[in-house]
Formats: C-alpha cells, sequence, structure tokens
C-alpha cells in the first residue's frame, strides 16, 4: 500500500511540474514536421486573409511548473499546432506571472494559412508580434542569479547582564556595535522564488581592558560572529526589472568567537568560542543600472544563543556550561549598502 501511494505521489509531483497543454480540434491537416515554421500573431489586424481555423490549444501553469517562461510556452503552443497542421497561431490571451503563478499562461487559436500568405510575410509578422511582445515594460525579466556584497553597521540584539560592574558594562558596551559584511549568491528558479547562500560576518573591538569576576585582566577583547547557511528567497520586480525587491528567510551555522590577552599570564592569547544553530532573515532592495551591475540596501538578522562556551588559552581548552539564565545570545542585527552582480538569462 505504501509503495502504491509513493508512485501515485511521484506521478502527480512529475506531472504538476510540467505545464498543463489542452487542445481542441475542429479540423485536421496532415501533422507539420518539428522543425516546421509557425507564425505567431497577437494583433488580429495582422492575421491574413485566408485562413482556416483548426483549433484551440491553451497552455497553462500545471501547479508545480519551473521552466515555464514565455519562450518556453509560446513553443508548446507552437508544437501543438504543428500536429494539428497548422502553421499560425493567434493569441487569444496572454497571462502574464502574478502572485498566483509564476509562469506565462496562453489561449491561443490554431490556424491553417493559404499559401498565398508566404514565409516571408509570415516571419516579418511573427517579428513585429516579438517586438512588441519584447518592447512591453511587463515583458522586463529580473535576473536569474546574483552575486552581492554588503557591508555596514552591526548590532548585538541581546541585552547586556544587569549585575556587571561600571567597568565591565562600558567593555560590553563597545561590544554592543561593530562593523558587518555579508557575502551572498542566489539563484532562482522562476521569477519570484529562488536559494540564497550566505556568508555573514559581525566585528566588534574596544581598547578598553576587562576585568573578570576573578580579578583577571582581559586585554582589549575582540569580538567576532558569523553565519553561514541557505536561504528560501522571495522575490518582486519592478515593471523595467530595474528594482528588485527580496525577502529571505533561512537556517544555518552560526558561530561566536572572543579573542583577548591575558595580562596576569604574561600577555598569552585567550579566546571564548561557541557553535550552535542559527536563524537567518533579510530584506533588501536592489536597483539595477546596468544589465549586469546595480546596487542594494540591505536588513539583515541572525540570531542564536550559545549553551556552552570553549576557553582556550596557551593550548589549553575547557568547557563552560552555561545555566538557562546565562546563556550568550550571539543575535545581530546589520544594515548595509552593497554591489550586485546580475547573470541574466538568454
Amino acid at each position: 500500500m505504501k509503495k502504491l501511494i509513493f508512485f501515485f505521489a511521484m506521478g502527480y509531483l512529475l506531472c504538476a511540474c510540467n505545464p498543463k497543454i489542452t487542445t481542441s480540434v475542429l479540423k485536421k491537416y496532415p501533422a507539420l514536421n518539428d522543425t516546421a515554421f509557425v507564425a505567431v500573431y497577437k494583433d488580429s489586424n495582422k492575421v491574413p486573409s485566408k485562413w482556416v481555423t483548426l483549433g484551440n490549444v491553451s497552455a497553462k501553469d500545471g501547479g508545480s511548473t519551473m521552466k515555464c517562461d514565455s519562450s518556453t510556452m509560446i513553443n508548446l503552443v507552437k508544437q501543438e499546432a504543428r500536429k494539428l497542421g497548422g502553421n499560425a497561431v493567434y493569441i487569444n490571451n496572454h497571462l502574464r506571472p502574478s502572485f498566483k503563478s509564476s509562469c506565462h499562461q496562453f489561449d491561443a487559436t490554431v490556424l491553417r494559412i493559404n499559401a498565398t500568405a508566404n514565409d516571408s510575410t509570415l516571419a516579418a509578422d511573427t517579428q513585429y508580434w516579438q517586438k512588441s511582445i519584447s518592447s512591453s515594460p511587463v515583458k522586463a525579466k529580473p535576473p536569474v542569479a546574483t552575486l552581492g556584497f554588503n557591508a555596514g553597521w552591526g548590532w548585538r540584539t541581546a541585552e547586556i547582564a544587569t549585575n556587571l560592574s561600571p567597568q565591565q558594562r562600558a567593555v560590553f558596551e563597545d561590544l554592543m556595535n561593530g562593523w558587518s559584511f555579508d557575502i551572498f549568491g542566489d539563484y532562482y528558479f522562476t521569477d519570484y522564488i529562488g536559494m540564497r547562500l550566505v556568508y555573514s560576518q559581525y566585528n566588534a573591538n574596544t581598547d578598553k581592558d576587562l576585568q573578570n569576576y576573578q580579578g583577571e585582566i582581559l586585554a582589549k577583547p575582540n569580538d567576532r560572529i558569523l553565519f553561514v547557511g541557505p536561504a528560501f528567497m522571495l522575490r518582486l520586480s519592478s515593471a523595467n526589472a530595474k528594482w528588485l525587491f527580496n525577502l529571505g528567510i533561512g537556517v544555518g551555522y552560526n558561530r561566536f568567537k572572543e579573542k583577548f590577552t591575558l595580562k596576569d599570564y604574561n600577555n598569552i592569547n585567550a579566546s571564548f568560542s561557541g557553535n550552535t544553530v542559527g536563524g537567518y532573515f533579510a530584506l533588501g532592495v536592489d536597483y539595477r543600472f546596468d544589465k549586469n551591475w546595480g546596487i542594494g540596501l540591505n536588513y539583515s538578522a541572525i540570531a542564536g544563543a550559545l549553551n556552552e562556551m570553549t576557553m582556550e588559552a596557551n593550548g589549553h581548552k575547557s568547557t563552560i556550561e552555561l545555566e538557562e539564565d546565562e546563556r550568550e545570545g550571539i543575535g545581530v542585527g546589520n544594515l548595509q549598502l552593497g554591489l550586485r552582480y546580475y547573470f541574466n538569462k538568454k
């Protein structure tokens, strides 16, 4: 029974990933070969006067269709026309991508045009249709992939403990703000849905020394918090695809490390560090000033907390277990500007 359910589920997924093609036939001629020329018309005034209607074809979103750009869907319509012996199609309806579907969807009438309309006339009319579509601002395509670099200001989101001395508080206040940078790559399966791989790093330092509860002097501590992992991306674009708005949510590897020197032990280098699973959130807007280049403004947040930390000094390591009320919050907020390089679909 489980195997049967599995095969049904796999069958559904495979079908849902393909466009849904529906054809109604009024009349058939001998089928044309797969490379035969088929004209595409959007303007009824451009259709030659002598033609015969063979039927109707619709190319729709199958439910989870991944490859459904305008060229792919038009080619499917043309292929169905060839099966009926049609050498032209007239587009009755063109639904462009929206929140309901990321696909271009078409309803078309299949035509058999009389031989008096020669191939050069059909080619010219097809070019006219393609030009009218490509010049429309809603047809502009956002990039399929992006490489980006952001840099800016970061801040720790955890609160400073209340039981600190004024000297300790002054040190931690310095470490609560710093500079940060992100490096990321996005790939979009559709105009709206994609994935991101991101590396994010926060850095903060102070010129003050920290005295711990044991009286030891930790000289000039500096903190680094990093996150690396994947994120699910949603994107919207303006009509001309120059403005891109994106939202990302992910989970990945989150690490904290604080370096310092121990003044009371001949200034040996030491550190506290810890690892955990962190959450990632990003909200950004890009402006494309060129086909391949753009700038961006990005807000991102990293969320994580440590249950234990490792202290390392002079080659020796020890683990420090943290109680529930002692957990080290390593959440970070970032506000950054950045540069983008875009890869466009040919």
